[in-house]
Order: C-alpha cells, then structure tokens, then sequence
C-alpha cells in the first residue's frame, strides 16, 4: 500500500510542479536508507544531556530511524531540540517534495510545546515546513513560514508529508493514504531561491514554557525529489553521479508561474 501511494504521489506531484505546457527537461531524485544515509546528506543534531538522538539507517525495515530516550535536562528544558539530515544539494526552480513519514512512539507533549515530524526547506533567507505535532491534548499537521500558514487537526501516524514551489509560493501537504490535502501556502520573494531540504524530528518549546522531554521515535523513507534544477555544492559534486540512490528520470516541466 505505501509503495502504491509513494508512486501516486510522484505522479502527482509531476502534474503539481511541471503541468502540461511544454517538455523542458526536470530532474528527479529518489532516496531510500536501505544502504544508509546517502552521500549528500549530513546529520545534524542538537541533544539533551543524557538522552542523545540517535540516527540509524538503514533500521529494522530499512528506513531512516530518528530516536531519543526520555530524558530530564534542566539545561534544554527551554530550548527546542532535534535531529534529523540536510541535504548538500540545492534545489532551483520550481520543485516537489514527497516524504513517507510512521511515527512509531510520538506520545503527547509533557511540557507546553509539541513533539514534532517535519519536512523543511530553507536558505539563508528564509525556511518553510510542514509538520505534524502532537502537543499535551491535539494532534495536529501544520504549515509553517515566519508564522502559521493553517493547522489542521490530524491524527496520521504513517503516510507522507509533501512540500511543493511554483514560482515564489510554497505549499505544504500532507497525505495519509487518501489523497492529498493542502495544509498551507506562502509567497514571497525570499522563498523563491535554491533551498536545502531537511528531515527532521524535534521537541519544541512554546516560549516561555518547557519543551517536552518524553522519548520519541520517528522514521522516513523514499524521499521523492523533482525540480528544474538539483546542484551539488563544491564538495558534493560526485552527488548526482554515484553518490545517492540516484538520478531516476527526466520528466515534463510547466512554465513558471505562481503557485
């Protein structure tokens, strides 16, 4: 079932970004962890004392498993905390991002913040995500710029988080088998340059209050990229050639227009 809904959404995100105006080349980029973490991509993780994030990839079903322990650190009790990997490569142009997300232990927050799965893209400019949370009594998805695009009560626990761009708008889905529904869109300017794309599970304080501290264990699999454009930073240039699972298509791709 989920593979039939990874390459639905694929399809979908096809027609999404690139139309049916004209065949201009896009690139598509596919990444399972069943072979680990791809080159391309850097971990990124900021721990409480005493309950470290763990990654392992490739887990039991060979995604990517983002974990901690519960913990009682008196020093990040106010701050959020999280982990997760960022890609080295950028994304330009309009482009689509389809994640499958299964939140295998996400209890409700013990603290006024929320735990939290996401899909980000961000560059020094500005960031844009989707997230699914869970705080002391909602479940909720939520899209999210400088501030919330729209929360929508949601109790998915597997299915896929997409994040799409046409032109200087972002929008942000989420999908739990049934098709997909837009959480929130932003346009602007500072969203509309090549972005980095970050995976991610965290605890999040709600200022000025604590963060939860319980354990958590969130993982993801078949990340699902296509773009006008996919370019690798000086260090990562062996990225599109050996380095991922790879570059798996050519596809259409629409005019430009806002999204």
């Amino acid at each position: 079932m989920r593979t039939q809904i990874a390459a639905m959404m694929v399809v979908f995100a096809a027609v999404l970004v690139f139309g049916t105006s004209g065949p201009v080349r896009a690139v598509t980029l596919v990444e399972d962890f069943s072979g680990g973490i791809p080159s391309g991509w850097v971990i990124e993780s900021l721990d409480a004392n005493g309950a470290p994030w763990t990654l392992t990839a490739p887990d039991e079903m060979g995604w990517l498993q983002i974990a901690k322990a519960a913990d009682d650190d008196p020093l990040t009790a106010y701050q959020a905390i999280g982990a997760g990997i960022t890609s080295q490569f950028m994304l330009v142009g309009d482009f689509s991002i389809w994640m499958n997300f299964n939140l295998v232990d996400f209890p409700a927050s013990n603290g006024n913040g929320w735990n939290e799965a996401l899909l980000n893209v961000n560059n020094a400019a500005g960031r844009f995500e989707v997230l699914r949370a869970r705080g002391t009594a909602s479940n909720f998805v939520e899209g999210y710029s400088t501030q919330s695009l729209g929360a929508v009560a949601d109790s998915t626990t597997e299915g896929l988080l997409g994040i799409t761009r046409q032109g200087q708008t972002l929008s942000a889905w989420i999908d739990d088998g049934s098709g997909p529904v837009l959480v929130g869109s932003d346009t602007s300017p500072a969203l509309a340059g090549p972005m980095r794309v970050f995976v991610e599970a965290a605890q999040q304080e709600y200022d000025p209050y604590t963060r939860p501290s319980t354990a958590l264990d969130v993982r993801f699999n078949d990340i699902s990229i296509t773009a006008d454009t996919i370019t690798p930073e000086p260090s990562t240039l062996a990225l599109l050639g050996a380095g991922a699972v790879g570059v798996l298509a050519y596809g259409w791709r629409r005019r430009r227009c806002a999204r």
